[in-house]
């Protein structure tokens, strides 16, 4: 498997969740990061530290955490910690 390369079934395997609650919580704009051309007939691509960042958020929410903004917030500041998307 290409690290570089991953789909939201990827994603969604590597999480435990699934490939429309990976692709709901993009277009909520939870998660960010992703890579490639958006549109119909594009596929979206994701990063190791999207995966990071989604596993983090899952096991915030399953923890109490509410609100996947709250969530996926959290998780964006620890998976992407010295990157350019860190705040």
């Amino acid at each position: 498997m290409d690290l570089s390369k991953l789909g939201p079934q990827d994603v969604a395997q590597a999480t435990g969740t699934t490939p429309k609650q990976i692709t709901d919580w993009c277009d909520q704009g939870h998660i960010i990061g992703q890579k490639g051309r958006l549109g119909k007939g594009h596929r979206r691509l994701f990063t190791f530290n999207n995966v990071m960042e989604v596993a983090v958020g899952v096991a915030l929410m399953q923890h109490g955490v509410q609100a996947p903004a709250d969530a996926f917030a959290a998780a964006m500041m620890f998976a992407h910690v010295g990157s350019s998307h860190s705040g």
